[in-house]
């Protein structure tokens, strides 16, 4: 929009005062239309700078395709442009490589404070403008300004990897860089980019133009502008009035003395805000263009102590931003800013208005009020890409001393070479020089093209020692026994021949034994799903792909895999990598190191990452080679070798296929694909390995049934590709081994020796892996065990080949869940007597535990000769046989057999099959079984004691008595002389008792004999009645001692005559013992008579002494 107004006209300047000024200088122009045709046909000095940006100057009649930029907009060229404000105008011509630019200038809006001289640049002016009716011109002749786009490079070639910084000029507000091939650039003024094929990049730029607002600044005093407020320039004492000037004490000497915002000395508006609100202060209309983004701003600062005002903006009534508050400290300027969309209006009135409603105070003044229009601009610059010519070199090799070796370069698109060293090359600028190098030496030979874009390529020629240059073959050899006896010392006899150093490994682990893991964390990944490893000189590196989103980083292990690596993000190379990345191989090829990734859906893709020379580059180039044999989200890969050529294969989950790719001998080609279809009833495989066994080749894949994690439909299918890779595959589908597999994901197979194991990782919340044991054959269904989680997986995806530090086997895991990685540990043994040797002939090993041993030897380690060889050696347990116990009794033998029947050797000197033992002991007898182990037999005898039985001595028993007789031993068992079988027996009759006792396993006895004694032949004789109070004597014989019962009333119970005074009728018992002391008895009964009863007296008579009384009975 024209900065200048229709009432202004007369500041438009004719294209003859331009021609005059081109020659004379300045001079004000007459007012009138510029015809840029005209200005061409009348300006010799502009046909001299279109010729020199080679374009004719009637190019400027018809249109171009760069056309005039005007400020920061765009338009096209017409023979019949006409010039309606005064701003600098450009013609941009030729190409950006060849970039010319033509300006001329129609200048200057006497309204705007930026101000151009003759040269286009601008001029700083001492004053703000100029005042009323005041006329200020300044125009220049068209001149040439080479650098004049917001671009500032020229078109450009790179080499392919190369990078370059695109400049511009930075004079704008905000930016946009595009790309034309639709990738990114970074959101900075300046940036790097690394395109892989020709591009053009623009700059899409926005700024603000002219202010169209009149007399912003106030320096013209008041004019421009209407307000509501009443104008008073003497006198600032009332309500609602305002001022243009610079002084605001001298209009209120009770405000405070603030300047004005622009240069301390010039005009503002200042105001005494009248209590009441939505009352325009400032008021201004200007033209607009519709449909057009604008800015509005001003300064605002308080003049007084209390109540700032608060201002509100509109723009045709409508408020933009929000309600704006003047700093409560006096004089501080702070600034209003808000956009405006013009939508269909054509013009816009733009108002200030106070709110602020109190009387004291609110007081304020305005400043350099602006109103624009935001201009876009444009610019582009082509970065063209140069492809690097394509270089390869013979593989790394090896030469005896004296020797020469042509180090044949296959290259394409190479114009020169240049090797370094050039020390013992025929020819160091040919691309295929003999060399005839004095030392092992690494050879770097830089190929450039026509254009000077470079490649590099690496060959090492290593020089041998004489042992091996000699003729003889270099061979890993050694013999040792299959099965030995546990501490059994081991002899090993090196077969090998030509090595120059050895390495032993006696106690190398067993991937049958379950293993313990470390969870390395996350280093960055977005759920980890492939991993693979290569050394690089001494260091070693791993590479991780993530699946969502996709993307590689690499981890530095310094060296050793064990150590705690650093990572590096490469993130998804400007979108080569996709999502849902899949499986990742690392290879070196022709010198070069490349990474090789699967992945994206439903179209899949294989990426290569060219690291050059070295794996440590962090500016590996990416190339995506697209959709090659019919890729449906590939989800994993494996790399093989055959016939000097690279393949590989990838599993598609989506089609359920198997692709095979041709890399040919080099990575620098593209590669063929051809899908093999769905071998082997695949089931959304996810995994692949490949395996060479008894010059068989097989490929094992895992079939995860589904994309969800848990499946059961999980199998394995096993691809018989027979003698070569290359070769169509049949397929078997193994099943769900032991229905141990959920969704499982990836597998990997290690060979040891006479062991074939696999391992499963399953995708599932059990968070196992599952070992396939293939007993050392290949073609079997393997035997399938969930060996759990070694405590740090979390729904693990892929599985690493398995790698050997030390005597411990280790293997990388990564997990989705969490996007960490763990490291799988089979721990190596500590039961060899020496864990390993460098010695050409080692000494005898023993082995403390039986097991199956892995013995390998590795000769040359390091040279090009390098070879292993490996035996297993059973180590049988102890066959001696478990001590036996055995218990005799007390006076026994045992007869003790040895386990082997060859003269066994026993521990009293003896040499026979059996002894008998009689005594309590440790018995052994030593032979040698059939393997040649000696064979121990221990026996450890114990003697247990006879039962011991008492009955007592023989012994008599009265006439009708018993006898209880006690074997004793309780819970023994019982065998009496009639069979009776308790432990007490009673006798009755005289003769001979005997009972046999069995406790713990021995026997006893003991017997006795009774007799019978006759009873005392016994009698009593006595009185057997008496009176009442008389008493009878009683008389007993028959027996040495007596007892009579009951005792009451007898004058002696216990002698053989007694006297009884019974007072009743009572039965007396006496018991007379004999000297034998048998016991009889006999009674008495002694009946009592109660006295007669009279009475003399019927009544008791009282008699006098001396008297006599009649007694009658």
């Amino acid at each position: 929009m024209s900065a200048v107004k229709s009432r202004f006209s007369f500041y438009i300047i004719f294209a003859s005062a331009l021609l005059f000024l081109s020659v004379v200088g300045f001079r004000k122009p007459v007012m009138g239309q510029h015809d840029l045709t005209a200005i061409a046909n009348v300006s010799p000095q502009f046909n001299t700078f279109a010729e020199k940006a080679k374009i004719s100057p009637n190019l400027i009649s018809g249109n171009h395709n760069k056309g005039i930029r005007k400020g920061f907009d765009q338009h096209t060229i017409s023979s019949k442009r006409t010039i309606e404000d005064s701003t600098k105008y450009v013609l941009k011509t030729g190409s950006k490589r060849d970039k010319k630019y033509v300006s001329f200038a129609v200048k200057n809006d006497p309204f705007s404070k930026e101000k151009f001289d003759e040269s286009g640049r601008k001029e700083s002016f001492n004053r703000k403008g100029v005042k009323s009716g005041e006329r200020i011109h300044k125009s220049s002749s068209i001149s040439s300004n080479q650098n004049e786009g917001i671009i500032l490079n020229n078109d450009t070639t790179i080499c392919f990897g190369d990078s370059v910084t695109l400049l511009s000029n930075g004079q704008f507000l905000d930016f946009t860089w595009q790309a034309s091939t639709g990738g990114s650039v970074l959101p900075v003024r300046n940036p790097v980019v690394r395109p892989s094929v020709t591009t053009m990049y623009t700059l899409i730029a926005r700024n603000l133009g002219a202010n169209i607002v009149v007399n912003n600044d106030f320096s013209q005093g008041n004019t421009g502008f209407t307000s509501s407020y009443s104008y008073n320039s003497t006198s600032g004492f009332s309500a609602g009035v305002y001022n243009v000037g610079p002084n605001i004490q001298a209009w209120h000497s009770g405000m405070a003395g603030c300047t004005d915002h622009t240069s301390g000395s010039g005009n503002m508006m200042m105001v005494n805000g009248a209590n009441v609100s939505n009352v325009k202060v400032w008021s201004q209309a200007v033209p607009v263009q519709p449909n057009s983004d604008y800015a509005f701003s001003t300064w605002l600062q308080h003049i007084t102590t209390v109540n700032p005002a608060l201002l509100k903006f509109t723009i045709n009534g409508v408020q933009i931003g929000n309600l704006f508050s003047a700093n409560s400290q006096s004089c501080k300027w702070e600034k209003f800013y808000a956009t405006w969309n013009s939508g269909s209006a054509t013009s816009a009135t733009i108002s200030i208005e106070n709110m602020n409603q109190q009387f004291s105070g609110n007081d304020f003044a305005l400043d350099d009020i602006f109103f624009g229009k935001f201009l876009v601009d444009t610019d582009s610059i082509k970065v063209t890409v140069a492809e690097k010519p394509l270089i390869n070199t013979i593989h790394d090799s090896a030469i005896c001393p004296g020797s020469s070796i042509t180090l044949t370069t296959n290259s394409s698109g190479a114009s020169t070479f240049n090797w370094s060293p050039a020390a013992g090359l025929s020819n160091p600028v040919v691309s295929s020089p003999l060399a005839t190098p004095s030392a092992t030496t690494q050879y770097v030979v830089t190929a450039f093209s026509n254009i000077g874009c470079s490649s590099r390529d690496t060959v090492l020629v290593s020089i041998l020692s004489p042992q091996e240059c000699n003729a003889s073959p270099i061979i890993a050899s050694f013999s040792a026994p299959d099965t030995v006896c546990i501490n059994t010392p081991i002899s090993l006899t090196n077969a090998s021949s030509g090595a120059t150093s050895y390495y032993w490994n006696f106690c190398v682990a067993s991937s049958l034994e379950n293993p313990t893991s470390v969870n390395l964390g996350n280093f960055g990944f977005n759920q980890a799903v492939s991993i693979d490893y290569a050394q690089d000189g001494n260091n070693w590196y791993a590479f991780v792909t993530s699946n969502i989103p996709g993307k590689l980083t690499r981890l530095n292990f310094g060296n050793s895999l064990l150590n705690t690596p650093t990572a590096y993000d490469f993130g998804n190379f400007a979108g080569a990598i996709p999502d849902n990345c899949g499986g990742i191989q690392v290879i070196k090829n022709g010198g070069r190191w490349y990474a090789i990734i699967v992945g994206g859906t439903p179209l899949g893709r294989i990426i290569k990452i060219d690291f050059g020379s070295s794996l440590s580059n962090n500016s590996p180039v990416a190339t995506n080679w697209g959709n090659i044999g019919n890729l449906a989200l590939p989800t994993d890969l494996n790399l093989f070798q055959s016939g000097g050529a690279v393949y590989g294969l990838t599993t598609n989950a989506v089609t359920n296929t198997v692709t095979r790719f041709d890399f040919t001998n080099s990575f620098i080609n593209l590669p063929t694909g051809v899908n093999l279809g769905n071998v082997g009833s695949l089931n959304y495989p996810t995994g692949i390995y490949t395996i060479n066994k008894g010059g068989a080749w097989y490929a094992f894949i895992t079939n995860a049934g589904s994309d969800q994690p848990n499946s059961p439909n999980s199998s394995v299918t096993r691809l018989n590709f027979g003698n070569s890779l290359l070769n169509i595959p049949t397929g078997t589908n193994l099943g769900n081994l032991g229905n141990t597999l959920r969704s499982a994901r990836d597998l990997t197979i290690y060979q040891s020796c006479n062991d074939v194991v696999g391992f499963v990782t399953n995708n599932s919340t059990l968070n196992d892996l599952v070992r396939l044991n293939f007993n050392n054959d290949i073609t079997s269904t393997p035997a399938a065990t969930t060996i759990g989680n070694s405590g740090s997986l979390d729904l693990p995806r892929g599985i690493s080949k398995i790698f050997r530090v030390g005597n411990d086997l280790y293997s990388f895991v990564t997990n989705a869940n969490n996007a960490s990685i763990s490291r799988l540990k089979f721990n190596g043994c500590s039961n060899a007597s020496i864990a390993g040797s460098t010695l050409q002939n080692p000494n005898p090993i023993v082995y403390n535990l039986p097991g199956t041993y892995n013995i390998v030897l590795t000769i040359d380690e390091g040279l090009s000769t390098q070879a292993s060889v490996c035996r297993n050696v059973v180590v049988l347990p102890s066959l001696n046989t478990p001590t036996q116990h055995k218990t005799i009794c007390q006076g026994d033998s045992i007869l003790l057999t040895a386990s082997f029947s060859n003269n066994n050797l026993w521990g009293d000197g003896s040499i026979s099959n059996a002894i008998y033992a009689k005594n309590a002991g440790t018995y052994w007898a030593q032979s040698t079984n059939p393997n040649g182990c000696i064979v121990i037999d221990s026996f450890v005898i114990a003697m247990q004691g006879l039962p011991i039985v008492l009955l007592g001595k023989d012994t008599s028993i009265c006439e009708r008595d018993s006898l209880l007789l006690d074997a004793g031993n309780n819970g023994a068992t019982f065998l009496w002389q009639d069979g009776s079988t308790t432990q007490k027996y009673t006798a009755h009759q005289d003769g001979n008792y005997s009972v046999e006792v069995t406790k713990n396993g021995c026997r006893s006895g003991a017997s006795i004999n009774v007799s019978i004694r006759p009873l005392p032949t016994t009698s009593v004789q006595g009185d057997s009645s008496i009176c009442v109070g008389g008493k009878a004597n009683l008389f007993a014989s028959g027996g040495s001692t007596y007892s009579w019962l009951p005792a009451t009333d007898l004058s002696d119970p216990a002698n053989a005559f007694t006297v009884a005074n019974p007072v009743t009728t009572t039965q007396y018992v006496v018991t007379v013992t004999d000297q034998t002391g048998c016991s009889n008895y006999d009674s008495i009964t002694i009946n009592v008579t109660p006295k007669p009863v009279f009475n003399a007296f019927a009544s008791k008579p009282v008699l006098c002494l001396g008297d006599t009384v009649l007694l009658t009975a």
